[in-house]
């Protein structure tokens, strides 16, 4: 009867060892879940800034080179076109690149939404990114 015992004590912490490691491992892997897509996010927000830089350096060249204002319009709305596109496909191609496992913790659903997500965790980011810098 004592080996029922020692086996049944046995088996118990087997289990429980397994359940805190599975707990462990899945906060773990939420944890650089969150931190993928701040940076996903973080790298779109820096090649936002690109997109306004090229812009403007492209306005500049087309204003010295004399170019007539309707062809200064028209690259100016094909230009907002693609940015708008490129906004949209980049937020979705990141939550389609999520298992339907982790889609309830994408905590944001269109640009602007990840922007906030962006803005309100740039704590994390910083303590990101003065690790990495340390490492």
């Amino acid at each position: 009867m004592d080996w029922f015992f020692y086996l049944l004590v046995y088996m118990f912490g087997y289990i429980t060892c397994k359940t805190f490691y599975f707990m462990n491992s899945a906060r773990i892997s939420i944890n650089m879940l969150k931190s993928a897509q701040l940076t996903a996010l973080l790298v779109l927000a820096r090649s936002m800034e690109h997109f306004s830089y090229s812009r403007a350096i492209r306005l500049h060249h087309m204003q010295a080179a004399k170019a007539s204002e309707h062809n200064i319009q028209a690259f100016t709305c094909v230009f907002e076109e693609e940015l708008v596109n490129y906004k949209k496909k980049s937020i979705k191609e990141i939550i389609e690149a999520h298992p339907q496992v982790f889609r309830p913790f994408v905590e944001f659903k269109d640009w602007s939404t990840g922007m906030r997500h962006l803005e309100d965790n740039k704590d994390l980011l910083e303590l990101i990114r003065t690790r990495s810098t340390n490492d």
